[in-house]
């Protein structure tokens, strides 16, 4: 079966080979049930996804990887996995939506005309969802998180998509309590002047 990766599903269960729901059965279950899953692929015997959406719309970066997969089908206008362990039930929900790049015109100082970093954050991925970096004239610039292994503490650096500039628009760790503290370099080579607005979309934090 051709799977589009570009497609999105709404997860509804989790099931054994009997047929009974196992999502109670694990977390990982219960955060992604409800959720929109977009890129579908193999990878060797396994299906991995992307969650992108929660059951409220809001912005999410969880992944799901299955055991081995031993056959994929349509049933009743769902998808339907089989994998060595469970059975996975998608709806399918065409097109994913994207979230718009409109400059947030409602939360800065009237009259602000200088640039402006925006990141939406959630409790995986190293709590990056998305992120756009506005320069002085408005334009949309997608950034990406990089991730920096450290000799003490491991690390989420903040860049454009491309990685054509070479700069990076924050830099970031998660403390012990998991929550996300920005930080400099010793330096001095990560600039804070430009502001950052932080959409949180998590749960945690």
């Amino acid at each position: 079966m051709t799977l589009d990766r570009n497609a999105a599903y709404r997860l509804l269960d989790v099931q054994d080979h009997e047929g009974h729901s196992r999502v109670e059965s694990r977390k990982l279950y219960c955060d992604r049930v409800g959720c929109l899953a977009t890129d579908l692929h193999r990878v060797g015997a396994t299906l991995c996804m992307t969650f992108v959406r929660d059951p409220a719309g809001g912005l999410i970066q969880r992944h799901l990887n299955t055991s081995t997969v031993i056959g994929m089908e349509g049933q009743n206008g769902l998808l339907m996995v089989k994998t060595l362990n469970s059975v996975y039930l998608l709806e399918p929900v065409g097109a994913l939506d994207e979230v718009p790049d409109v400059f947030p015109e409602d939360v800065l100082d009237e009259g602000y005309a200088g640039e402006l970093i925006e990141l939406y954050l959630s409790e995986e991925n190293d709590h990056f969802c998305k992120g756009t970096y506005w320069n002085e004239r408005r334009a949309a610039h997608p950034l990406e998180v990089r991730h920096h292994l450290g000799m003490v503490v491991d690390s989420c650096l903040i860049r454009e998509a491309d990685g054509a500039s070479g700069r990076f628009y924050g830099r970031y760790y998660l403390n012990a309590n998991g929550k996300v503290e920005f930080y400099d370099t010793l330096y001095g080579q990560q600039d804070y002047s430009v502001p950052i607005l932080i959409h949180n979309c998590g749960t945690i934090f």
